[in-house]
């Protein structure tokens, strides 16, 4: 009777352990972006979670993929995502989230920012497929240019109805002359 009991404890520890070992192995997206994370490869780990994320997963995935983001965040505040720089007539781009709340209401607020060098006709965020984040959106330009780096302010602000979904969006960005740019946006939450 020892025996056996001993036996079968010996074998559930041998099986997690190998289910342990194989754990890296996997070709899943999840399971690279924990090994690239690990790897301090967050250009990879970001990529890996971007096809995560375009695999539309679960509920419980969706929720393990924010968490793994928000720890890779602490790495370096997000700076290592991409090795690809801004386009040159980008100077830098600011994703900003409100809540406004008043007696009984509360309305939300996405702001996309970014200051140029050349005329931005368009500026758009689109949650993964090509879903619209709101039609109450209002494009704008933030002043003159600054004279010394002839630099203007461009941006969009959409009105929602509710916060801005944890996902996968679609930032795009074009100018007067036809030249575009794009980038990949994880939005996360804090919890």
């Amino acid at each position: 009777m020892v025996n056996a009991r001993k036996l079968a404890i010996i074998a559930l520890l041998s099986a997690s352990t190998s289910v342990g070992a194989d754990w890296f192995e996997g070709t899943s997206t999840i399971s690279q972006a924990h090994k690239h994370l690990l790897n301090n490869d967050l250009e990879s780990m970001f990529q890996s979670l971007v096809e995560e994320w375009q695999q539309q997963p679960s509920k419980s995935i969706r929720s393990h993929i924010n968490k793994l983001f928000l720890q890779s965040l602490s790495v370096d505040c997000g700076k290592g995502y991409s090795s690809q720089a801004l386009p040159d007539w980008v100077e830098n781009v600011v994703v900003k989230q409100q809540t406004i709340q008043s007696p009984g209401r509360d309305t939300y607020l996405s702001t996309i920012e970014l200051d140029s060098n050349k005329v931005v006709s368009e500026i758009s965020l689109k949650r993964w497929v090509d879903k619209r984040v709101s039609n109450d959106s209002e494009f704008y330009i933030n002043g003159s240019s600054d004279s010394v780096t002839d630099v203007t302010t461009y941006g969009i602000r959409y009105n929602l109805a509710s916060p801005l979904e944890v996902g996968l969006y679609r930032l795009d960005v074009s100018l007067v002359n036809g030249e575009s740019w794009s980038q990949w946006l994880i939005l996360t939450n804090q919890r």
